[in-house]
């Protein structure tokens, strides 16, 4: 999810620096120029003779303004395919968002399932304790038979099972929960 944020916050300044690209460009060129000319002869005209010697000092200042006009709306294109792009990452990051939320809840209920199956694990083994003993009573007083004795402890069997498989669903769940709100794999 945070390389997703990410990739919105890098979507929105390609944006930016897109729409930077239609306001003119603006150039300042500033120079300073020097030249020297030293010859070892002088030059001679109908007036006499004179220095071929020459130094020129001068500055150029120049201003230089560019703008595209004629580029047929490729840069007009480019951003609105720019502004798609980011309201993908952005639907994309509320999509992800949307799917954690739903496994922190569903990951809550399971929980809250889970606990509800305990308390019923819980109350079913007492009451096939309760049925074991009476059963194991009722033998010794031969007042049932030896195949009501073994279903009764097959019945509290199933029922330690029961709540074996409740406490390991619990903890599961738990675990599930935990990892949904990202509080596993941290370290």
């Amino acid at each position: 999810m945070v390389i997703l944020e990410k990739n919105v916050q890098q979507a929105e300044k390609d944006i930016a620096i897109a729409i930077g690209r239609f306001a003119p460009r603006v150039n300042l060129n500033v120079s300073y120029n020097q030249y020297t000319y030293d010859y070892a002869k002088s030059g001679t005209s109908y007036f006499g003779s004179y220095s071929l010697d020459d130094r020129n000092d001068f500055w150029e200042i120049g201003i230089n303004l560019q703008m595209p006009l004629f580029e047929g709306g490729s840069r007009f294109y480019a951003v609105q395919k720019l502004k798609q792009e980011r309201e993908r990452l952005r639907h994309r990051l509320a999509q992800v968002r949307q799917d954690i939320q739903n496994g922190v809840n569903a990951a809550f209920m399971n929980l809250q399932e889970a606990r509800e199956r305990i308390h019923l694990a819980e109350s079913s083994l007492s009451l096939a304790k309760e049925n074991y003993e009476r059963y194991k009573a009722r033998y010794r007083l031969h007042v049932s038979t030896l195949a009501d004795l073994l279903s009764a402890q097959a019945r509290l069997t199933s029922s330690e099972v029961n709540l074996n498989q409740s406490l390991l669903d619990y903890q599961l769940a738990l675990a599930r929960l935990f990892y949904s709100i990202g509080e596993i794999g941290k370290r």
